[in-house]
């Protein structure tokens, strides 16, 4: 489950995102600015950061969720409208 400060704080990241390969993002740390932590897609998400390894959720897992779901949106509306959507 996740949390009210959880979700801030992946709202706060998703400029910060870096998408390094398929199924494989670095995002900032928190608590260090100059620490990123790595989150993989397998079977489920996965990420290095000491949040995850307690309770198997972080917000770096839940920022690659949201802009996964934009990603899959941006599609469908591409699909649906085309080139419409630029103006």
């Amino acid at each position: 489950m996740m949390s009210e400060s959880q979700v801030l704080k992946a709202k706060q990241v998703l400029g910060k995102v870096i998408h390094v390969e398929e199924n494989t993002w670095l995002l900032p740390s928190a608590s260090d600015e100059n620490k990123y932590h790595t989150v993989i897609k397998s079977d489920k998400y996965e990420c290095d950061c000491m949040g995850y390894q307690f309770t198997e959720n972080c917000y770096h897992i839940i920022a690659v969720t949201m802009i996964e779901m934009i990603e899959v949106e941006h599609a469908r509306v591409q699909e649906k409208y085309g080139d419409e959507t630029n103006g």
